[in-house]
């Protein structure tokens, strides 16, 4: 039901409520700084989020791989457990890459680096 109800018939009604807003005419919410939508629920993020989420005002949530405000920057912090790479396949079947991991993978990469 959309229209105004209250004792005196001057209070605004807004079917489905208004979230983060206030109903201040009848199916009319008025969003405050941050929110927007027909019902106020969706935070604004301003410049967008890129590769992100806006979950909050102003706050981006990033996926995995990308960093930053606005999520468009990609992670290029290694975060290594382990890698599969074929240094050594004389471990297992022929052509089978075997997995190098902690130790091992930073002494490979220190030595690709410095190549």
């Amino acid at each position: 039901m959309t229209g105004p109800m209250g004792t005196s018939c001057r209070t605004p009604v807004c079917s489905g409520g208004c979230g983060n807003g206030q109903c201040t005419h009848p199916g009319v919410c008025t969003c405050p700084r941050g929110y927007t939508g027909i019902s106020c629920r969706t935070p604004v993020c301003s410049g967008g989020c890129g590769n992100g989420q806006c979950t909050h005002p102003g706050v981006c949530t990033c996926p995995r791989g990308y960093t930053g405000t606005s999520c468009r920057t990609p992670n290029r912090d290694i975060h290594i457990n382990s890698v599969n790479i074929g240094l050594d396949e004389g471990a297992g079947e022929p052509g089978t890459p075997t997995i190098v991991s902690g130790f091992w993978m930073m002494i490979i990469i220190s030595l690709v680096s410095v190549l």
